[in-house]
């Protein structure tokens, strides 16, 4: 004999995160700003590392065509690959047991749901490809340049000016 579940067979709406839940996430996401904000980018202004490292020009550019996107994509993945892959199996968005942060979300079966759940891999690809086009783009565009100016840079004593 199965046990009684709480929810219909078929519910409407899925069901809410509770109030401590929510207010977790939210003050999550508030300190993580906040250490980016007020740690991260003072620490990168204030540093001397990309002005100094021979390489540094290099460390940007392919952080900033390359690495920001993969940050993105690997964070979407941690974020939504889970809850894609079941949304594709059990052909429900969002999957069973899953709770929302916003309420009065309308579930989805059937086609529509595995479409939701395709579609959050096809955006966490779309980032992973976007990744290592920045790579190719930066090392096909800039690659000499770089290589010739770190090649100048290893000689000559490093000013913060």
């Amino acid at each position: 004999m199965k046990p009684k579940s709480k929810l219909p067979e078929n519910p409407k709406y899925a069901p809410m995160h509770s109030l401590p839940r929510t207010l977790i996430t939210v003050a999550v996401l508030i300190a993580l700003f906040l250490l980016i904000d007020r740690g991260l980018f003072p620490w990168m202004r204030h540093t001397s590392f990309l002005a100094c490292d021979p390489h540094g020009p290099a460390w940007l550019l392919y952080g900033l065509y390359s690495g920001l996107p993969l940050l993105f994509g690997l964070s979407a993945l941690a974020l939504f690959g889970r809850i894609a892959v079941l949304a594709i199996r059990h052909r429900q968005y969002p999957p069973p047991g899953q709770t929302v942060l916003l309420p009065r979300i309308r579930y989805r079966y059937g086609l529509s749901a595995q479409l939701t759940g395709y579609g959050l891999l096809a955006i966490v690809a779309l980032l992973l490809v976007m990744s290592a086009a920045g790579a190719v783009y930066v090392h096909h565009t800039y690659g000499d340049k770089l290589a010739s100016t770190a090649a100048e840079r290893l000689n000559q004593p490093c000013t913060d000016d």
